[in-house]
Order: structure tokens, then sequence, then C-alpha cells
């Protein structure tokens, strides 16, 4: 384990408990009572720091992968990858997920929760049925976006080329530049989860570049960042690198380099991968994509869009015509931009661009608290997630927000699919609207809410809100 490349020494944990005071998993076994098999992350490495090995039975499955615990961590560990190399260790799995990236270069497809029992996602299988005809008004292909033929028979032999290589240790990662102000075209990169859940954020994406003048690449090639399956356990380390080789590879040829990406576990997964390639393991991966005819030449940088929408923040405003003042909303970046890689992160991103809309953010207690989705636990035990996604809910709801505003697609799933259950469940009333930021800009700025903005796609319906903003 001390040889992989994700891991830093953890024989530098000072003990120090910071990590198991921020987990959420931890919260839910002490709090909750969610599970029978205390989960917590300071004794989990005490115990390898003793023994070298953990109990049979120790529940690592618990782990939300919400780097809480990096972010906290006074000497730099993270408990979230220690376990996900241990749990690697117990055995990959092949299940849907990678299975969906082999076939179709995207792990998140609509087929793949149809086949799942979403009954206690609320209305999901009614919009889910629907999902065909949405897309068809809102102008886009099928059921989700397809890559061309070339592009998907890369994809296919990366997976099994990348599947058959052991990485090496010999990784030296450096502290990445990034220009908060990039200059040429943008590599918009985009989520499977978000197409499958809420296509109308990826257009309102588009619509707000659009009408800023921002000149962006949308390209057709481009795969999956393989990050759900990754964190599920089903697509190894190796085929992610060689996979987002291939899309950086895409972007530079394309002459486009500043990949953009619209969900925050994509852009962890590539900014990992970009620390990874340029720490040594580039020519490791190189001779992969050799198979398929590319090579990463190294000259990318990753961001989060909405980093680049705030440094046009400035401008962004002669472009809104629906004032929002006096809506009160709660914001939520998502771990794996402020808490996987903190020193590369932007704060308060999200209250500075819903204040040029004339929004509100309000204070919450739970604004750092992850939102519970979990990866394996939305597929597998929801239950948990929810026990997580009641916290956040609740603590929007006190602050006084009508909306939750997200950067993530995998985080709004989260909420707005759950919370109908949740106030069947326990008898509260949330009445919160889920928005992408994109979204909520977009909206301002006079998109049509369906064709565009796409709110037929919610559990939680926005159009009571709307109405009450005058935007219809």
């Amino acid at each position: 384990m001390e040889h992989d490349p994700r891991i830093t020494s953890y024989f530098s944990c000072q003990q120090c408990g910071s990590c198991t005071s921020s987990c959420p998993s931890t919260y839910a076994f002490f709090h909750d009572r969610a599970f029978q098999r205390e989960y917590n992350p300071m004794r989990l490495v005490g115990l390898l720091r003793l023994r070298g090995t953990l109990p049979e039975d120790e529940p690592l499955d618990k782990c939300f992968h919400c780097y809480s615990c990096k972010s906290v961590c006074r000497t730099g560990n993270s408990v979230s990858d220690l376990v996900k190399v241990l749990r690697e260790r117990r055995g990959a799995r092949d299940g849907p997920l990678r299975r969906s990236l082999y076939e179709k270069g995207l792990c998140i497809t609509p087929e793949l929760f149809s086949s799942l029992g979403m009954e206690d996602w609320r209305g999901f299988r009614r919009i889910l049925g629907e999902m065909p005809r949405i897309r068809r008004e809102m102008g886009l292909p099928g059921l989700h976006r397809q890559l061309p033929e070339e592009g998907l028979q890369q994809v296919r032999r990366i997976v099994e080329e990348s599947s058959r290589r052991t990485l090496s240790a010999g990784v030296d990662r450096p502290r990445l530049k990034k220009n908060p102000f990039p200059r040429g075209g943008i590599y918009l990169f985009k989520s499977c989860a978000m197409d499958t859940h809420y296509p109308g954020a990826t257009l309102s994406m588009k619509y707000v570049l659009e009408e800023m003048g921002l000149k962006y690449l949308d390209d057709e090639a481009q795969s999956s960042c393989g990050g759900f399956g990754y964190y599920a356990d089903e697509v190894p380390l190796s085929t992610v690198l060689a996979l987002n080789a291939r899309n950086f590879a895409l972007a530079e040829a394309s002459g486009f380099p500043n990949v953009a990406a619209v969900c925050v576990t994509s852009y962890g997964i590539l900014t990992e991968c970009l620390e990874l390639l340029e720490g040594g393991l580039g020519e490791e991966v190189n001779g992969v994509l050799r198979e398929v005819g590319l090579r990463y030449r190294g000259g990318v940088r990753v961001y989060h869009l909405s980093e680049i929408l705030h440094a046009f923040r400035g401008e962004m405003r002669s472009k809104v015509r629906f004032d929002l003042s006096g809506l009160r909303v709660a914001t939520h970046m998502g771990c794996h931009y402020t808490k996987m890689f903190p020193e590369y992160a932007f704060p308060n991103l999200l209250d500075d661009l819903v204040r040029v809309v004339g929004a509100e953010p309000v204070d919450y207690a739970e604004k750092n608290l992850c939102c519970g989705m979990g990866f394996r636990l939305t597929l597998e035990n929801r239950e948990l997630v929810r026990r997580v996604a009641l916290r956040k809910l609740r603590s929007a709801r006190d602050a006084g927000a009508r909306a939750v505003i997200y950067a993530c697609p995998g985080c709004q799933m989260t909420l707005d699919r759950n919370q109908r259950k949740l106030e069947e469940e326990t008898g509260e009333e949330f009445g919160l609207v889920h928005l992408n930021y994109a979204q909520l800009l977009a909206l301002a700025m006079g998109a049509d809410p369906y064709r565009v903005v796409g709110i037929q796609t919610h559990s939680c319906s926005p159009l009571p809100l709307l109405e009450e903003l005058g935007i219809t």
C-alpha cells in the first residue's frame, strides 16, 4: 500500500481526531446509529500503524469519499484515498458502471438507474420514462449523449489495455499552475450524471457561455471521467488515468487546452489525473494511448466551469433580465472541489455568482457538510445517504433558504431526488427547490425554463418558485 501513488505516509498521523470529528459516516454511526460496526477514520489509521492490517469486518464501505478527512488533516493525509486503496485490495467489482463505460464511454446512463429499483426517489421513474420526449423537446438526441464510433472504439481499447497494466509508484506530485483567468477557448467537459438527470443544466451552461460571448468546444468524442465508477470500485485507477489522458489529448489537439469540468467529481478526478500524469506517470500512460494513436503532451489546465464564469461576473450583470432580489438561497459547492484539493479552490464562488442575479446566499450551519451521495452508497445504501441529506436539508430550511444552488449534479441529484421521501418519513416540510448555479443564471438571463433549463426533469418542481419570481 505504501507503494501506491495515491497514498502519503499515514505514519505521520498524529491521532488528533480531526478526521473523525468531521466525518459524516462517523456522525451517522455515533449519533444516528445508522449501522452496526463503528466507522472511525482515526481508529482505522491507528490500527494500520500498529498492526499493518485491519479486521475483516472493518466497514470500509461506509466511507462517503467526501474528503472531509483530508481537508482538516494537519499532516496532509487522506483517509478517503487510504480506504479507496484498501477496498481495491479486497477485490474490484465487475458491475454495471464498468460495463456502461465499456459499452457507451459513459459510467452513468438512464438505463443504469432504471434497473436499480429507485422507487424511493419519488417521481423519478416517471421522469425517466418521459426523458426521451423531454430531450426531443430540448433539441437533444436519444436517451443520453453518444460518442462517435471512433471515440467509442478508442475508449474500449483503453479499458482493455489499461486494466492489464500496473502503475509504478515513482510519482512526485507537483502543485499545478492554475490561471484564474484562462485565455483561449474552453473545452467543456460534460458530466454523464448531469446528462442523465438534468440535461437542462448543461444546456444552461452553454446558454450562459453564449450570452457572455465566451468561446467553448462541445466535443462529442469526450468520454466520461470515470469518477463514479472509480469511487464505486468498478473502474481502476489505471483506466481512469488513461481515459482522461485521452480526454486531455483531445483537448490539446483541438486547440482548447482549458478543460472546464461541469461536475465537481469530474473536476476532482481530472485534477488528480493531471497531478499524477505530470508527476511521473505520463509516459507509462502514453504507452496505453499509443494503442489508439494518441499522445498526451502536457499542455492542459483543469478548471471547474464556475471558476471561469466567476472571473467574468462583472460583465455578467449586464445580461441579467430578471432581478432575483429577495430570493434566499443555500449554496453547496461540493466536496471534490472544496475538500479534495482545497489548495486550488477559490472560496465563496457560488455565493458571488448568485449575488450577480440579486439572490442572497444564506449562512447555514451545515454548509460544509457532504450531500451524502457516497457513490456506491447511492446504488446500495440510500438509507445511509438520506441520514446525511436530512442534516443538509434541515439546515438549509432553518436558515430561511427557498432554494439550494449546486455546482455538482451528484449533490443536486441526492437532495432533489430524496427530499420528498424524507418529507414522508419525518413528517417535516422542506419545500426547497434544487438548481444548478448555471440554471439559476440562465433563468435570470431569460432562458426558457423548459426548453433550456429543463425544470421538468426535477423531482421537486421549481415552477411555483419561478411563478413567484415572475419567471414563466
